[in-house]
C-alpha cells in the first residue's frame, strides 16, 4: 500500500485551514459573511433579493453608514434596517456558515430597538425613497 503524500503546499498553510478550501472550523470569530446574505439566514427578510433591494435604497446601515449587500457583516456589529415608517436595530452575535433552522435564526442576532419583522411582512412596506443619511 503506497501512502498519501502531504502536499508541498501544505506546510505553508495556517494551522486549522486545509487546500481544498479555507478554515476548518465553521465558528471562527474573524468569519465574515455579505450583508444580504446574513439578513436572509437570520430570516429578518424572506429573500435575498429582498435584502439586496432594501440595501439598494439605502435601508440598510452598518455600524451608522448605509450598506451595499456585498458588505462583508461579523459579530458584535450593529445594523439598522428602515422598514417604511419601522426601523429595527441588531446587533450580530453570530455568523452562520450556512443556512440555520428558521427556530434557531433568532439567536443569530440581539434585537435592541424596534420589532422583528414578521417573515414576508417587510416585503410589501419596501419604501421608493432612499434613507437619508445620519
Amino acid at each position: 500500500m503506497a501512502c498519501k503524500q502531504a502536499s508541498p503546499l501544505a506546510s505553508l498553510l495556517p494551522v486549522g485551514h486545509h487546500a481544498a478550501g479555507g478554515a476548518t472550523g465553521s465558528r471562527g470569530a474573524d468569519r465574515r459573511v455579505r450583508l444580504d446574505k446574513w439578513l436572509k439566514v437570520s430570516r429578518l427578510v424572506k429573500r435575498r433579493t429582498v435584502a439586496d433591494t432594501l440595501c439598494d435604497l439605502g435601508r440598510v446601515m452598518v455600524e451608522g453608514r448605509i450598506a451595499k449587500s456585498a458588505t462583508p457583516v461579523r459579530p458584535g456589529q450593529r445594523l439598522l434596517v428602515r422598514w417604511g415608517h419601522r426601523m429595527t436595530e441588531v446587533q450580530i452575535l453570530e455568523v452562520p456558515s450556512g443556512n440555520v433552522p428558521a427556530a434557531e435564526a433568532s439567536r443569530l442576532y440581539r434585537l435592541i430597538d424596534g420589532v422583528s419583522p414578521e417573515v414576508g411582512e417587510a416585503e410589501h412596506d419596501i419604501p421608493a425613497v432612499p434613507m437619508e443619511n445620519a
